[in-house]
């Protein structure tokens, strides 16, 4: 069983390999055909004891090739159908610009938006970098005002006690 097609807008990305059933009747008769022009130009040679006429085997091979043709042209027609909706999707007749061109142009884009996107990472390692010591800073600052404040409680204890016992 075959997957159903898929389909990119309008565009069918899954073609049919079918033949319609009237083209292979149409061919059988022609092969039906050929097969009998052979058959009595056979029959004909031997009872006259003569060659097989030229004109006869002529006949045949076109009967053939009409056959094979009504099996061929069918193909041929939903290839050339199908390579002519290929073109029409590449060149993106809504733009006025081919698919090529379009991912040049895209290309072109993402390939300076990495630029700057790597710019942008170094900016901000620098940030990160400044952020961290800024950090360390204020946690140092933090340190010593612990550290001072510390000191002071010490100290207003110290006086109170010495405030309370007067010896």
């Amino acid at each position: 069983m075959t997957p159903p097609p898929t389909t990119t807008g309008t565009h069918q990305t899954q073609h049919s390999n079918r033949i319609a059933r009237v083209w292979w009747v149409v061919a059988a008769i022609g092969g039906g055909i050929a097969v009998a022009i052979v058959g009595v130009a056979l029959v004909a040679s031997l009872r006259s004891g003569r060659e097989i006429d030229p004109n006869q085997i002529m006949l045949a091979l076109i009967a053939l090739l009409g056959s094979l043709g009504a099996l061929i042209v069918p193909k041929l027609n939903a290839v050339g159908k199908n390579t002519s909706e290929t073109a029409e999707h590449v060149v993106n007749s809504h733009t006025q610009k081919n698919l090529r061109d379009d991912i040049d142009e895209v290309l072109q884009i993402v390939k300076a938006t990495a630029t700057r996107m790597t710019g942008i990472e170094e900016t901000q390692r620098f940030q990160s970098r400044d952020i961290l010591g800024i950090r360390q800073e204020i946690g140092q600052i933090r340190q010593s005002e612990r550290e001072q404040w510390d000191a002071i409680e010490t100290t207003d204890r110290r006086t109170r006690r010495q405030k309370e016992n007067p010896s």
